[in-house]
């Protein structure tokens, strides 16, 4: 067995544009409109087209700021954990936004060889109803996959330009051959066993890398540049069937965190939660590189909110020692508007965060009990 080698500057170097490249895979979005993948019916046949929604971006204090309008019958589902969900072929139940917080999903169509992999965290869009398409499309969602679906209020599908094909296509491709080519340098830094040309579709985590350097430099890779292959995750549910989310509340005039259950319940692994009526829905892309100070606030609106790429902490000012690491993935509450909090919280966003913000439709919070703290953190999840 050849020993180990302490990282070289070549190593060092490949750390390097191992984040240089994590910073240049960004998410799908135009200079003045947000973009996004859409599964429509053309000629009564599903395919798939890229849709530049006519509404440009609002600019407030660095950030782009996007209107989703309003949303009806918002719902969270989670898929079995033993195995992959078969969803068969069919036609989309609603004209609607939908988003993999966790896991990712094939979509295939009958009438076609195009392939759709669904990635965490990326916006979507389906309108292959019934009305547009005779047979649809068909999707597996993989096994553990959690996911939101935000129907168009009324079916109103918002104004756009369509182009064939997926948005920025070649990202999931660019992110798994990068990999590929980081995983065999690391083995040659390392005088490990020469790996096999790497193909697309790699799944680095069944790789048998034997040198452990090189284990923990991927393992900081995937988490640098790939959130899909390792994260931390919240609690999907409850082991009643419950689920739990972090709210930023005001208590006697001052904000804070609490663990919120909510009292409605997934009765089964692939059910769907309500999620009720979003009024006024927004997308917010945050320019540059540097951290976004988004000051001492109430919040704006009694609302869902969560971070789709980037991160952000909450700080306290009533309670200094409290701190919410809000994370890429994962939905939060924010209940602490000027009628219960005075002083509200802070918000420190990390520079190119996007965050989808959706207000509770005429501010009436969904039902739920409360604990005071953070919900119980997760395991490591690969």
């Amino acid at each position: 067995m050849r020993p180990f080698q302490f990282l070289s500057a070549k190593s060092t170097g490949l750390v390097a544009l191992a984040f240089a490249a994590a910073a240049s895979i960004s998410g799908v979005h135009a200079n003045d409109s947000l973009q996004v993948t859409a599964l429509v019916g053309r000629d009564m046949k599903s395919t798939i087209e890229c849709w530049t929604l006519s509404q440009k971006y609002g600019n407030i204090r660095g950030m782009k700021i996007q209107q989703l309008g309003d949303l009806e019958r918002t719902s969270y589902a989670e898929m079995p954990d033993d195995k992959d969900f078969e969803q068969g072929l069919y036609t989309a139940p609603n004209v609607q936004f939908f988003i993999i917080l966790e896991g990712n999903a094939t979509i295939t169509f009958p009438t076609s060889d195009e392939i759709l992999h669904v990635q965490p965290s990326r916006l979507y869009i389906a309108t292959d109803n019934a009305a547009t398409s005779e047979l649809g499309h068909i999707t597996v969602v993989h096994k553990g996959s959690r996911l939101i679906q935000f129907p168009f209020k009324d079916g109103v599908i918002p104004e756009h330009t369509a182009t064939p094909g997926e948005c920025a296509s070649t990202a999931a491709r660019t992110r798994d051959e990068f990999f590929a080519r980081i995983i065999v340098q690391f083995d040659e830094i390392v005088q490990g066993p020469r790996l096999p040309t790497p193909t697309y579709g790699l799944d680095i985590r069944e790789l048998p890398i034997s040198k452990m350097l090189a284990l923990n430099l991927l393992t900081l890779l995937a988490v640098a540049v790939a959130p899909a292959y390792a994260h931390f995750v919240w609690p999907k549910s409850t082991d009643t069937g419950a689920m739990q989310v972090n709210a930023i509340v005001g208590i006697n005039g001052s904000s804070t965190v609490e663990c919120w259950t909510l009292n409605t319940t997934i009765t089964s692994a692939a059910d769907v939660q309500s999620f009720g009526s979003i009024d006024g829905a927004s997308y917010s892309y945050y320019t540059g590189t540097a951290p976004i100070d988004a000051g001492t606030h109430t919040a704006p609106n009694l609302q869902y909110f969560a971070i789709l790429k980037g991160g952000a902490t909450i700080t306290f000012p009533s309670y200094p020692d409290n701190t919410l690491t809000v994370e890429s993935g994962q939905f939060y509450i924010a209940a602490d508007g000027p009628a219960t909090s005075t002083v509200g919280h802070h918000t420190e966003l990390v520079g190119g965060s996007l965050v989808l913000q959706l207000p509770f439709a005429g501010g009436v919070l969904p039902a739920y009990t409360a604990s005071s703290g953070l919900c119980p953190r997760g395991n490591f999840d690969t």
